[in-house]
């Protein structure tokens, strides 16, 4: 069951559902679709804070981007698209009032010092690469340019340690790095197998 959350209320009976996630971007989004008799009635908005639901795991956590209507002279059908709530920061730039300075700080310390001056300081920060304790010295990329938006400000600094932004579930951001570790599982589509994880493939 997969069910969208907005003011405390889960709305289900979707016509059509899409959420996308990937390790590659930092923020994930979300496409549900639904017919209503009267759209003057609907009870989303576009802004409204949001979650998205797979069974009881949540899977996006933003807001509303917007809400689409079409119809002809029998049906009226209803869109909505949205975004992780870390999606603030692939479109807002550097809010200041001049250039930023970073000498001496670690990656983890340049994100949450960003975020609190973006009064996001509820968003967290979560470390899943290992040991990037290192601090940035003054001859490394140190500053920002105001126009820079704040993830591509990130990410300059989260490619000199080899790590990838993305996120969880629940909005906050997450370092990755591929792991060495080995899944205890075997990807398998064997015709006429029993025993298939693998549905499709090209």
């Amino acid at each position: 069951m997969i069910t969208l959350e907005v003011a405390g209320k889960r709305y289900e009976g979707w016509t059509e559902v899409s959420i996308f996630r990937s390790i590659e971007l930092i923020s994930g989004s979300f496409n549900f679709s639904a017919t209503s008799q009267n759209i003057n009635l609907f009870p989303i908005s576009a802004g409204d804070a949001c979650k998205a639901y797979i069974d009881s795991t949540m899977v996006i956590n933003g807001y509303v981007d917007t809400v689409s209507v079409a119809y002809d002279y029998a049906h009226h059908s209803i869109s909505i698209t949205g975004r992780d709530r870390t999606a603030d920061f692939v479109d807002s730039t550097i809010s200041t009032d001049s250039v930023k300075e970073f000498q001496g700080m670690e990656l983890i310390p340049i994100i949450e010092k960003t975020l609190a001056d973006h009064n996001s300081s509820d968003i967290k920060v979560i470390n899943q690469a290992g040991d990037i304790s290192a601090v940035f010295p003054d001859s490394e990329v140190s500053t920002s340019p105001i126009s820079q938006t704040i993830f591509a400000f990130w990410e300059t600094y989260a490619r000199k340690r080899q790590v990838l932004l993305t996120t969880d579930g629940f909005g906050n951001i997450v370092l990755a790095r591929a792991s060495t570790a080995l899944a205890p599982i075997v990807l398998q589509n064997v015709v006429n197998g029993t025993a298939n994880n693998i549905k499709s493939a090209s």
